[in-house]
């Protein structure tokens, strides 16, 4: 039980802080930052177990080799702005668009169906969905604000995550 109040407070650290740099310092930048970190240290390890493999005269095969190398490689890609994760944005955006137009189409089904807490739950969702997506591609500055709030509730959670791993739970 240690444990698991243990990993919560420290996933709440991380999405706090995570959320705090997002809301400062937009999304790009940090999850590029936090991509990078996270490619260094397993391209790294994987450097560690081949070095391993190789110090007990055991065969090191190629994908082990290509594997830390390339993670390593596209971690100073990240730390160099040579390339971003956030060249998925727009990506993303149209998948959410996507995911809120089929929300609405489901829920409207779901109506048809007699099932109206389900399809008006489905029809609040995409709608909230499409809406997001439609602001975001609309409105340069919405994009600006998008990424504060939701930095702000990823900090929020962390922080709620945390109180919920110290406080007992009745």
């Amino acid at each position: 039980m240690k444990q698991e109040k243990l990993s919560n407070i420290i996933e709440g650290a991380i999405l706090a802080v995570l959320g705090v740099l997002i809301a400062i310092y937009g999304a790009g930048t940090v999850i590029d930052a936090y991509f990078g970190v996270a490619g260094i240290i397993a391209g790294a390890s994987l450097a560690g177990i081949a070095i391993f493999l190789i110090s007990k005269k055991a065969p090191l095969s190629f994908p082990l080799v290509f594997l830390s190398v390339a993670l390593i490689t596209c971690s100073i890609g990240l730390f160099t702005h040579f390339i971003s994760v956030m060249a998925f944005e727009a990506l993303m955006v149209l998948i959410v668009l996507a995911l809120g137009v089929a929300g609405v189409l489901y829920g409207i089904y779901a109506l048809t169906k007699g099932a109206v807490p389900f399809g008006i739950a489905f029809i609040l969702f995409g709608a909230t969905c499409a809406t997001l997506a439609g602001l975001y591609m609309g409105i340069p500055d919405f994009r600006t604000a998008f990424w504060i709030v939701a930095g702000i509730m990823m900090a929020v959670f962390g922080v709620l995550t945390i109180v919920f791993a110290i406080v007992k739970k009745k």
